[in-house]
C-alpha cells in the first residue's frame, strides 16, 4: 500500500492505470484469476498446524526425538516452519532421505531429521490430490506463467528484496524468458564491487550473492544483462551530515571518526524502559509543539517490542500521544479463546473446580462476578467434585454458613449444568468426530449470545479510546469461526478422543493472531528494527540499545540449530543439465554458464521437466547433454536409466 501511494504521488495525473504493485503471492492469484484457475485449495498456516498435530499423534511411535516435545505450546508451529523451509528450498522427502542415508550427519542431527522425514512424508501423503501449501503456489504459477497475457512482454521490477528462495528463482527463470524487461533493485554500498563478495561475514554478502545468482540464471538462458545502474549519491541523507557519515562507516572494516560535534544524533542513558519511554514522550511533545512536526513524522524502534509495549499505553496516554504498535497480537490468551479452551477440560477433568471456574471466569455466562465468587467459595468449602456432585441438588451448608443461600446456589448450579451437559456428552463420547466437537462448542457460543457480547465489548473499548483492544475484539469472533471452518473442512469426519481434539484445538489457536492496523493516519509508530518498515519519517528514537537486545541474543534456532544448518549447507545440491531445454533449443543451457560450475567443481545431474516425461526417450538430446558434461569436465553424478 505504501509503494502504491508513493507511485500515485509521483505520477503526473495522480493515478496509476498500468502499474500493479504485488507480492509474489498476490501476483500468483492475479494470474490464476486471469486464466480461470479456481480448483486450488490452499492449506494455510493454521490448517497446517491442525494437520501436523493430527499426523504427529498418528506417528507418535516413530518420533523418537520430536515426539517428546510435541505437547509444548508452539512446538508444532516450529515443525511447520521447518517443513515450509524444506518446501521453499525445493528439498523433497526423497532428497531429505538421501541426506540422512549419506552417513555424513551427526547422530543428533540424523535422529532429528528422521523424525522430520516421518512427518514430511505423512504430510505429503495427506496433501496429495487434496490441497497445496502456500509455499507451492509459486510452483503452480511457474507451470502456467507462459499462458499469462499479464506476464507476457511485461516490464517487471523487483524492489525491496535482498535475495530469493529457490522456488522464487524458479519463477524468475520463467519470467526471464517471457517478460520484456526485468529490473532488480538491491542495497549495496556504491563503493563496493557488486560482483565480488569475500564471504558471509561481509556486510553486503547477501545482495551480492543475489547478483551472482541472477547473472548466472541470465547466462543460463542466454539473456543479456545490461550495465548496472549504481546510485552514487544518497539523496535521502543529503542534508544530514552525521547520519550520512554513519551510514558510510557503520560495520565497515576501514572506518574513521566524525570530527565535528553532532547535532542530529543524541545518546541518553536511562535506568529502565519506563524511564526511556517517559523521556521519549516528553521529547515528542516538544517536537510537535515547538518544531511543527506531525506525529506521523516520528517513530520509535527497538530490538524487542514486547518489553516496551506494556509501558506505552500508560505513558503515551498520559502525554496524549496517538500511537500505533506495529506487532501482531497473539490470541491464545484472549478471554474468548480461554472460554473455548476451557470447554474440553470440563469433560477431561470431570467437572473439577478448576475447569468449571476457568470456564465461568471468562465472563461470557449470565452469572455476575459476585455470584461466581460465592459459588466458588461454596464448592471449595463443601468439596464438590465430579459431574455427579454437580448433577444433584445441594442441601449441605459448610461449617461457616454465613453468606450462603442454598436456593440461589442451586439456581446457579442448574444454569451451569444446562449449559454444559450437551457439551459434556459430546466430549465424553469416544466416537465423536471433529465436526461433532466443533458443533457442540458453536451451539454453546450461540446459546450464550457471545457474538453480541463481543460486539458490545468492542464498542465499549472504542468509546474508552482503546482502539487497539477494540479492533482485537472486533476481529476475534471472525478468526475463531474461520478456524472452526478449517477444522471441519480438513478434519471434519475424523474420529478422535477429547484429549487429541484438545491438542489439535490448541495447535490451531496457537497459529492464529490478530493483525492490527494503525488507528489513524497521524500516529507515532512503535516497531521492531527487523520487521517494521518506516517511510518518510523525520525523527527516530532507538530504544533499548542494550546487550542481548541489539544485537539480539542468538536463539535456539528452532528444531534444527544454527550449527546443524551449517552442516547441511556443506552438502552439495547438484546443478541440472535440462534435456527439455536442449531438445526445444530454448537457448539454455548456454556454454558460457557451464564454465562456472566447471571451475568451482559443482556436481551436475541430468534432468527434465515433469510435464514432458516423453523426453526420456530422446536419445539424441541425452547424448548432447552428456557431451556437454564431458566437454567441460563436469562432475556428472547420475544418468537416466535405460539410456
Amino acid at each position: 500500500m505504501q509503494t502504491q501511494r508513493q507511485l500515485v504521488d509521483l505520477s503526473e495525473n495522480k493515478a496509476i492505470m498500468n502499474i500493479d504493485v504485488l507480492s509474489f503471492k498476490r501476483l500468483a492469484y492475479r494470474v490464476f484469476d486471469e486464466l480461470g484457475i479456481t480448483n486450488l485449495t490452499v492449506l494455510e498456516e493454521t490448517g497446517k498446524n491442525l494437520v501436523l498435530r493430527k499426523l504427529a499423534a498418528q506417528e507418535a511411535d516413530k518420533l523418537g526425538v520430536i515426539g517428546r516435545n510435541l505437547n509444548r505450546i508452539g512446538y508444532i508451529s516450529e515443525v511447520k516452519s521447518l517443513l515450509s523451509e524444506l518446501v521453499q528450498y525445493n528439498i523433497s522427502p526423497e532428497e531429505l532421505g538421501r541426506y540422512i542415508a549419506s552417513g555424513r550427519l551427526s547422530d543428533t542431527l540424523s535422529d532429528k531429521l528422521k523424525d522430520v522425514l516421518v512427518l514430511y512424508e505423512a504430510f505429503e501423503k495427506f496433501m496429495q490430490d487434496k490441497y497445496i501449501t502456500a509455499e507451492e503456489i509459486l510452483n503452480v504459477l511457474s507451470n502456467v506463467a507462459e499462458e499469462s497475457a499479464i506476464l507476457r512482454n511485461s516490464v517487471i521490477a523487483f524492489d525491496e528484496f535482498t535475495g530469493f528462495t529457490p522456488i522464487q528463482n524458479q519463477l524468475i527463470k520463467k519470467l526471464f524468458v517471457i517478460s520484456k524487461k526485468i529490473y532488480v533493485t538491491l542495497t549495496i554500498d556504491c563503493r563496493e564491487d557488486i560482483f565480488k563478495s569475500r564471504g558471509m561475514q561481509e556486510l553486503f554478502d547477501m545482495p551480492k550473492r543475489t547478483v551472482k545468482s541472477l547473472t548466472e540464471m541470465a547466462a543460463f538462458y542466454g539473456i543479456e544483462v545490461e550495465e548496472p545502474i549504481i546510485l552514487d549519491k544518497n539523496y535521502r541523507l543529503a542534508e544530514n551530515e552525521e547520519l550520512s557519515f554513519m551510514e558510510q562507516q557503520l560495520f565497515r572494516k576501514r572506518r574513521c571518526s566524525f570530527k565535528k560535534a553532532p547535532k542530529h544524533i543524541h545518546i541518553d542513558c536511562l535506568r529502565d524502559p519506563k524511564q526511556e519511554l517517559t523521556k521519549i514522550a516528553r521529547r515528542i511533545n516538544e517536537l510537535v509543539r515547538k518544531e511543527n512536526l506531525r506525529y506521523r513524522d516520528i517513530a520509535i524502534v527497538t530490538g524487542d517490542v514486547n518489553i516496551y509495549a506494556g509501558y506505552v499505553r500508560e505513558i503515551f496516554d498520559k502525554y496524549n500521544i496517538p500511537y500505533f504498535i506495529d506487532a501482531t497480537q497473539e490470541i491464545l490468551f484472549h478471554p474468548f479463546i480461554e472460554f473455548i479452551r476451557s470447554i474440553p477440560d470440563i469433560a477431561a477433568q470431570n467437572f473439577s473446580a478448576d475447569a468449571v471456574f476457568r470456564f465461568l471466569r471468562c465472563g461470557f455466562s449470565e452469572l455476575l462476578d459476585s455470584e461466581i465468587d460465592v459459588l466458588e467459595n461454596y464448592v471449595l468449602a463443601c468439596g464438590v467434585r465430579g459431574k455427579s456432585a454437580w448433577d444433584k441438588k445441594w442441601v449441605r451448608l459448610p461449617k461457616h454458613k454465613a453468606g450462603y443461600d442454598l436456593e440461589l446456589l442451586n439456581q446457579s448450579r442448574e444454569y451451569i449444568m444446562e449449559l454444559l451437559k450437551p457439551v459434556y456428552q459430546v466430549f465424553s463420547n469416544k466416537k465423536s468426530t471433529v465436526k461433532d466437537y466443533v458443533l457442540a462448542i458453536y451451539k454453546l457460543i450461540v446459546l450464550l449470545d457471545i457474538p453480541d457480547k463481543l460486539a458490545k465489548k468492542e464498542q465499549a473499548l472504542l468509546d474508552a479510546g482503546d482502539q487497539t483492544a477494540s479492533k482485537e475484539y472486533g476481529q476475534i469472533y471472525k478468526i475463531v469461526m474461520q478456524l472452526f471452518e478449517k477444522y471441519v473442512a480438513v478434519l471434519g469426519d475424523e474420529c478422535m478422543d477429547a484429549e487429541e481434539f484438545t491438542q489439535i484445538l490448541d495447535a490451531g489457536l496457537d497459529a492464529a493472531d490478530v493483525a492490527v492496523i494503525p488507528p489513524g493516519y497521524d500516529t507515532v509508530t512503535i516497531g521492531d528494527i527487523e520487521r517494521t518498515r518506516l517511510t518518510n519519517i523525520k525523527v527516530m528514537f532507538f530504544a533499548g540499545v542494550n546487550d542481548g537486545i541489539v544485537p539480539k541474543a542468538a536463539g535456539r534456532g528452532g528444531i534444527i540449530s544454527q550449527y546443524e544448518r551449517e552442516a547441511l549447507k556443506e552438502m552439495d545440491i547438484p546443478l541440472e543439465i535440462n534435456i527439455l531445454g536442449i531438445s526445444e533449443k530454448k537457448h539454455y543451457p548456454t556454454e558460457k554458464f557451464w564454465r562456472i560450475p566447471a571451475e568451482i567443481g559443482n556436481k551436475v545431474i541430468l534432468g527434465l521437466d515433469a510435464h514432458c516425461a516423453k523426453q526420456l526417450a530422446n536419445v539424441e538430446c541425452y547424448k548432447k547433454a552428456v557431451e556437454l558434461a564431458d566437454k567441460y569436465n563436469l562432475n556428472l553424478i547420475d544418468e537416466l536409466p535405460g539410456m
